[in-house]
């Protein structure tokens, strides 16, 4: 999984949406939805929410305290 895309499952994780993401991140909203889709692919993940579950589980993100 690329930096970029564990950037983007953070972000999800902390509960951005995907309109929020792009604007922290700098990129566009499309990009944020190919990074999410990319990482779930990694992970193989049938969901967001699995990827993000699938990702803490791994220490592959960090869990979002705020």
């Amino acid at each position: 999984m690329t930096r970029r895309q564990r950037e983007v499952l953070e972000l999800a994780a902390c509960g951005f949406a995907q309109k929020q993401i792009a604007a922290q991140l700098g990129i566009a909203e499309q990009s944020v939805k190919n990074h999410m889709l990319q990482a779930r692919r990694n992970l193989g993940a049938h969901s967001s929410m699995q990827a993000l579950r699938i990702a803490i589980e791994r220490k592959l993100i960090a869990i979002c305290l705020e």
